[in-house]
């Protein structure tokens, strides 16, 4: 099963999820966003949408999971909240 990783950016304007293949190092996808990375993770498929877990060692974050699951599955029309 191929895994996905996540990073939440706050460029000052906004906060949002960038979504990304497990190939890709996490500090390689922080290297190439404006803002601030809060958080980063990976993401898996979950009864209810995307769940989010674990932590980016090259950043030296954790995951915040129930806030940035909440967050992605808005994003993609799964939850309404």
């Amino acid at each position: 099963m191929i895994r996905m990783k996540y990073i939440i950016v706050d460029n000052g304007e906004w906060i949002a999820p960038v979504l990304f293949s497990e190939a890709i190092q996490h500090f390689e996808m922080a290297n190439n966003v404006h803002g601030e990375v809060l958080s980063a993770g990976y993401v898996r498929f979950a009864p209810r949408g995307l769940e989010c877990y674990g932590d980016s060692i090259s950043l030296g974050l954790k995951s915040a999971p129930e806030e940035d699951s909440k967050m992605i599955n808005k994003m993609l029309g799964v939850s309404d909240d």
